[in-house]
């Protein structure tokens, strides 16, 4: 029984799952051109595109096989960082259906408002600023960056799962600024005061209006909002401004922060050159703990490889020769495939596979494409890589784009460019 290309199951998880990303993947090409050359906003589409892509994974997702499933390191000590330490809520994720006016200020002592969400903290829009902030509360920083201080530690845990067969140390960035700072103090940064007290004081405005602020004893930074002047007593004993105490405090922390980097920089290529010092003298090795590099010499990838050429007859799914290797159509399951994610081929169509993915930076092949490859060796080779025509209407409906929105001249030559969309890489990209 050859590779089942008509079960349901195929049409489904994967020629049509493979088909939308393809379009999304399409969709963030053309678009990423047009970032770079017309200075568009991309984060006006990536987190759409981001999101829309989630969606089709999740539409389209099906289990792996619960039998014979190798124990990817990585993934086991992510699992076991999720389980240790709950996430938060995914800012991208949130419908933020719970917000509240908070004021935040800036490095320039201005205050501004800010509609923040209570469940994940992200700035939702910003809000008109009243006369009065004293009773608005402060932005919750805090919770702001909850989320991706738990995202780089877990970022963290499964680079350092990732590292753990290689013996290259690591700069030490920490260890290094203390024993800068034994030799070089650092001097107060300004940027770090938490404003512990202050003083009502009179500063002139450069329109010529004077108010009645407070300034930081330590920064010298304006904390809060002016005071109305009828609250303000014996206005004419009040300290003046001291405009210069902030910008003095950064020139000093300046003057120290321009030598420290210099001397990390040279301490990070010291570091580097023993790196290959070692290499060279076999001090130093490094091999992967990923499950892409351990899993081909596992018992299990054995076994599932074994029942894959028994299942395609030891027979090329492409064109009919004795099948060589075992062929992933996506590594959505890595370690726990489904029989239809992989496919038996010879050597030659294996490679020439990869060839025609790369041409379009990892856009797979559905199983279909692979089967009629050959047909398309005896299209002009200027032609050969183009893939089956794929809708992106949909994706474009989901950005509020339309054809006419991405399409632009590139050499004055388009390939069709309406409702069913292809393109030829190397044509688009090396425009």
């Amino acid at each position: 029984m050859p590779y089942p290309y008509d079960r349901p199951v195929v049409k489904k998880h994967i020629e049509t799952y493979l088909l939308e990303l393809r379009a999304i993947r399409l969709v963030d090409l053309i678009l990423s051109k047009r970032f770079y050359e017309h200075e568009i906003k991309k984060s006006d589409y990536e987190i759409k595109l981001w999101q829309l892509q989630q969606h089709v994974k999740e539409t389209y997702w099906t289990e792996g096989r619960q039998t014979n499933v190798f124990d990817d390191v990585v993934a086991l000590a992510d699992q076991r960082y999720i389980k240790e330490n709950p996430e938060p809520i995914d800012p991208h994720k949130c419908e933020h259906k719970h917000t509240e006016i908070r004021k935040q200020m800036f490095a320039d002592s201005t205050i501004h408002c800010r509609k923040q969400c209570l469940n994940c903290g992200k700035k939702v829009s910003d809000a008109k600023k009243p006369k009065f902030t004293d009773n608005i509360p402060w932005f919750d920083q805090e919770l702001y960056l909850r989320w991706y201080e738990w995202n780089q530690g877990r970022h963290n845990v499964k680079e350092e799962a990732l590292n753990r067969r290689s013996n290259i140390p690591r700069f030490d960035y920490l260890k290094f600024r203390q024993e800068y700072e034994q030799m070089h103090p650092a001097p107060f940064n300004p940027s770090e005061c938490l404003h512990p007290s202050s003083t009502l004081k009179r500063r002139v405005l450069r329109n010529g209006h004077i108010s009645y602020v407070e300034q930081c004893d330590t920064c010298g930074r304006q904390t809060g909002d002016p005071k109305p002047h009828h609250l303000v007593y014996n206005s004419d004993s009040l300290l003046s401004f001291d405009e210069d105490k902030l910008d003095h405090l950064f020139e000093i922390e300046s003057q120290w922060s321009k030598p420290y980097v210099e001397a990390r920089k040279a301490a990070e290529e010291e570091h580097r050159n023993k790196i290959k010092e070692g290499f060279l003298n076999g001090k130093y090795y490094t091999k992967s703990n990923s499950a892409y590099e351990n899993y081909y010499d596992s018992d299990q990838w054995s076994t599932v490889r074994m029942a894959i050429f028994e299942r395609d007859s030891r027979e090329c799914q492409s064109c009919g020769k004795p099948a060589e290797q075992v062929h992933h159509i996506l590594y959505d399951r890595l370690g726990s495939e489904r029989s239809f994610d992989l496919i038996s081929l010879c050597r030659s169509c294996h490679s020439l596979v990869h060839i025609f993915q790369n041409s379009w930076l990892n856009i797979f092949l559905t199983p279909t494409e692979i089967r009629n490859l050959h047909s398309r060796l005896d299209i002009d080779p200027i032609k050969r890589y183009l893939l089956d025509p794929v809708d992106i209407t949909g994706v474009l409906n989901h950005l509020d784009l339309t054809i006419n929105d991405i399409r632009y001249p590139i050499k004055g030559e388009w390939e069709g460019l309406l409702d069913q969309f292809y393109w030829e890489f190397s044509f688009f990209w090396d425009s």
